[in-house]
């Protein structure tokens, strides 16, 4: 009987011992980002927006309600460049497993009244909370342009449409074909084509007047010269007189998968210096994206 007692006793010692382990040290918290590309393009003085997909292993945690948010900003890693962010909500979305451990994925919607043009190459998330606690977190690369308006007197754009390859395993878009039209009666030199995204460069143009593009065939097949893709080329300024059908290359500083952008174009027109914007464009929409395991990074809270 007294050994009966003794092995139950030492049962609910163990028991007690595991409950009180497991109390003082909880499921740590473990959150990580998908690190993207992301720009804005918009109107001096109005607002803009970007939506950050937020992976977290648990639900309804204290670092996503938005009531425990005193500041929140982007930045560059040491903080040289801050802009104030508003974090407007964490929407819940679903759950996903990540190497066997199941998260949550929240899109983090987020407010930017910020009135100037800012390009980081290493953008980062920073969130503090009124506890004292705060989370930073690399999201990739954030770009924002503020103009004075979109469109042009002189030129237009249609036929606007990307060229997605598939480069080292990943969705890519390797290039996009644009008509632009001279809507005046001078001559317009075009000076440069530019991506509204820091991690964009534009190629050399190719002519492509009357060919049919087909936005999932290779771009070799379309340009006047190979296209590499770590072997960028540059833009060379062209005249208009009505009308050109182009396609132009695009090469990245950062192979993130960029599905849209604004652009600028430099032009001259009547020995006249000008710029046309034009907003952002979905060139592509990727319902099967993979994501590589070893291109995420796990963050730790508390």
């Amino acid at each position: 009987m007294l050994k009966k007692i003794i092995g139950i006793s030492f049962t609910l010692l163990i028991v007690a011992v595991l409950v009180f382990i497991l109390i003082r040290n909880p499921k740590q918290t473990r959150f990580t980002v998908v690190k993207e590309s992301y720009n804005t393009v918009s109107i001096k003085d109005e607002e803009s927006s970007i939506v950050i997909d937020f992976y977290i292993n648990k639900k309804d945690s204290f670092i996503t309600d938005v009531n425990n948010i005193a500041t929140a900003y982007i930045s560059d890693q040491n903080q040289n460049n801050l802009i104030n962010i508003d974090v407007e909500e964490f929407n819940y979305v679903g759950s996903i497993k990540i190497d066997n451990e199941k998260f949550y994925l929240y899109k983090i919607n987020i407010g930017i009244d910020f009135n100037n043009d800012i390009e980081l190459k290493e953008a980062y998330l920073q969130i503090n909370y009124y506890n004292q606690e705060n989370l930073k977190v690399n999201i990739g690369s954030f770009s924002s342009y503020k103009i004075d308006s979109f469109g042009s007197n002189n030129l237009s754009i249609t036929n606007l449409k990307g060229i997605v390859n598939m480069v080292n395993g990943k969705k890519t878009l390797v290039g996009f074909a644009i008509k632009l039209n001279n809507i005046n009666n001078k001559n317009i030199d075009v000076l440069n084509i530019i991506p509204l995204d820091v991690n964009l460069e534009c190629g050399r143009a190719s002519d492509v007047k009357n060919i049919n593009i087909k936005s999932n065939k290779e771009i070799n097949a379309y340009l006047d010269y190979p296209y590499l893709f770590d072997q960028k080329t540059e833009f060379k300024p062209l005249t208009i007189n009505s009308e050109k059908y182009l396609l132009v290359p695009v090469y990245y500083n950062n192979h993130f998968e960029i599905n849209n952008f604004g652009l600028k174009i430099d032009y001259q027109i009547g020995g006249l210096n000008k710029c046309f914007y034009f907003n952002e464009f979905t060139f592509f929409i990727d319902h099967e994206r993979t994501i590589d395991l070893t291109n995420l990074t796990f963050y730790h809270y508390g």
